[in-house]
């Protein structure tokens, strides 16, 4: 993978990446040649998001698993669980004035009873990558995903989440979605830097780094 320096958040939060050097090169003049997701085998993209296709019943659960495990502690996806229990007792016209009735609580439900919750109140079933990341960034942060100003904060926390309690590395989506010149090329968002070797380097075209040579790369 090549990567170049950039900004932004616009298919999640990050170090970005792409298959074709020409489009990194578009990004500033330190080129940087790396194989990325060592910690899985070569080739083995089973443990991405891909933003424009459906995520796989294998990610959704542990999607699922990590929400269930996040929710007794995140206060907003807590708040939107309670929320969504309440909003289906009053269809279920359920009378909580009732000396039976025990509020919504998060905190004391079994695994399987709030896994049923986190479902119905999360949607990430047959949605695509960009829906199940924007989802999940509504649901575990408090920011605006919809504003530009505050989409960073919600999307790293959502990047945090993938990688922290889903053990997801990161997104892959076309080229093609990111204006790129080559279509056949794959571009790459990584939640971690700690699965990625530099291999190459170079600036204004002038290789200054090899994995093959015995000088460390210089940085800039």
């Amino acid at each position: 993978h090549h990567v170049g320096k950039t900004n932004g958040v616009a298919f999640g939060w990050g170090i970005y990446a792409t298959t074709n050097r020409e489009d990194a090169e578009r990004f500033g003049d330190n080129v940087y040649e790396q194989t990325f997701f060592t910690n899985r085998a070569p080739g083995d993209e089973s443990y991405l998001i891909e933003w424009d296709k459906e995520v796989s019943p294998e990610n959704q659960n542990r999607i699922l698993d990590g929400l269930v495990n996040t929710a007794r502690h995140n206060d907003n996806l807590k708040k939107k669980i309670e929320d969504a229990i309440r909003e289906e007792e009053d269809e279920l016209g359920v009378d909580r004035n009732s000396d039976d009735y025990n509020p919504p609580d998060v905190s004391g439900m079994p695994d399987d009873i709030l896994r049923d919750a986190v479902e119905k109140t999360v949607n990430i079933a047959y949605a695509n990558g960009s829906e199940v990341y924007r989802e999940l960034a509504r649901v575990l942060s408090r920011k605006n995903v919809d504003s530009f100003d505050e989409r960073t904060d919600a999307y790293r926390m959502a990047s945090e989440f993938l990688r922290d309690e889903c053990d997801i590395d990161g997104i892959k989506y076309p080229a093609s979605m990111d204006e790129s010149q080559e279509k056949n090329a794959s571009h790459y968002v990584s939640f971690r830097d700690d699965n990625i070797r530099v291999d190459n380097t170079w600036t204004d075209g002038e290789q200054r780094y090899s994995i093959r040579s015995e000088e460390p790369p210089k940085k800039t």
